[in-house]
């Protein structure tokens, strides 16, 4: 055969190429459809179950809320489908196992947060917690006892008063507690410096009812619960109607 016949008869470099691209794409399917088509073991079910649970586990640990972007990378674009399946399994094994509750926020703010089952403040004295539990359950309560929302000074003057070095749990409260979901601050129109007023976050409202605060912070004041008045009635009705 000729050069020049050869020449016409050999693919183009172009041509290998697109052979070869056609070939490797018809050969290997995406990571994700890899994953979906993996979801079939048991053994790599078990496997990203177990992963999503340790995550929840290390994330509780420092009690911020988890993601649901983060999971979703976490599984590497796992489709929808089997991402409920991950999350239903992983769901029942922290609740069996742990005993915490997976609660997932409504689809816009796409958290998820790990509820203990097991310890409510209200079977609980302040010497029988830390002292981060006690700040968050106290700022909790006042914000409760001042009609829903207080402004940071009263929290700080409640705090000196009970023997807190304010300082120390400024911090805790603004940035700690708002980046866990249990407080929402708001600053004051016009204030300078900046302050803050404080309303009860998301994660507080679904993890610890009103009465329960207001029974733990009527131990720390050393007087019964009633003593909160129509306070104390509304959250006993609140309690009555969640059952």
């Amino acid at each position: 055969m000729s050069q020049r016949l050869q020449a016409r008869v050999r693919p183009s470099s172009q041509t290998q190429r697109q052979s070869s691209q056609r070939s490797q794409s018809q050969r290997a399917p995406s990571t994700s459809q890899e994953l979906d088509a993996r979801m079939d073991d048991p053994v790599d079910v078990d496997r990203l179950v177990s992963e999503v649970v340790q995550y929840f586990l290390i994330m509780e640990q420092k009690k911020f809320p988890v993601k649901r972007a983060d999971i979703v990378k976490l599984l590497h674009g796992i489709s929808q489908k089997n991402y409920k399946t991950v999350i239903s399994h992983a769901q029942k094994y922290l609740d069996e196992v742990f005993g915490f509750l997976l609660h997932e926020f409504d689809e816009k703010s796409g958290h998820y947060v790990l509820l203990n089952q097991v310890i409510m403040p209200e079977s609980l004295s302040h010497q029988d917690l830390s002292e981060r539990n006690t700040i968050l359950f106290l700022t909790l309560s006042a914000i409760f006892l001042s009609e829903g929302q207080i402004i940071e000074d009263e929290i700080w003057n409640m705090l000196n008063i009970l023997g807190y070095k304010v300082e120390d749990q400024k911090k805790l409260i603004i940035n700690d507690f708002v980046r866990q979901l249990y407080i929402n601050t708001e600053v004051v129109p016009q204030s300078d410096p900046p302050k803050f007023i404080l309303t009860w976050g998301e994660r507080a409202k679904i993890e610890f009812s009103k009465k329960e605060v207001l029974s733990f912070a009527a131990k720390i004041y050393g007087q019964p619960p009633e003593q909160f008045g129509t306070l104390w009635n509304m959250a006993e009705k609140e309690e009555e109607e969640k059952e």
